[in-house]
């Protein structure tokens, strides 16, 4: 049987807390602390108190952290990593951003998290995507990303899956 942990907070904590991500001290369970699960989700959450740019920047922060952690201790070979962005946000408007995580990496982009931004609404919101947002989604499609709606309003919901 294959586990997944489909959203691990550690590498958000870790770098806030100013401690390694395999130190066991974040508040999400360290990469390497059990043989389960196979694959784990590393979500870099978009912070609300930053603007998009901001978040854009603090991902790559958080990124590298995470990566100057590794010199020391590695990932277990058991368990691989996914990275994840948290709020689609962070693109401020600027698609060929979705190219630059692509290539670090990410695989799954959460559309929303709370609110309306240059996405689309949240669950607190009624609004669907945005154009820009309808973009974001097909970009992400033809690169093989993961579509995340857990945030998403339901319209923002309703039209990413039309997509």
């Amino acid at each position: 049987m294959v586990y997944f942990d489909l959203h691990s907070d550690t590498l958000y904590e870790a770098y806030h807390q100013k401690i390694s991500p395999f130190s066991g001290k974040t508040l999400s369970a360290p990469i390497d602390a059990f043989r389960l699960p196979n694959y784990r989700v590393l979500a870099v959450w978009s912070d609300h108190t930053l603007t998009d740019e901001e978040a854009y920047q603090d991902f790559f922060r958080i990124l590298s952290h995470y990566k100057a952690s590794q010199g020391t201790q590695k990932t277990p070979s058991h368990c691989t990593p996914i990275f994840a962005v948290e709020d689609a946000r962070l693109l401020a408007g600027d698609l060929s951003r979705l190219d630059t995580l692509y290539a670090h990496g990410v695989r799954i982009l959460t559309l929303t998290w709370k609110d309306i931004s240059c996405i689309g609404g949240a669950w607190n919101t009624n609004e669907g995507l945005t154009r820009f947002g309808k973009e974001t989604v097909e970009k992400a499609i033809s690169l093989g990303m993961a579509i995340d709606l857990s945030h998403a309003s339901d319209a923002t919901f309703r039209q990413a899956l039309d997509i």
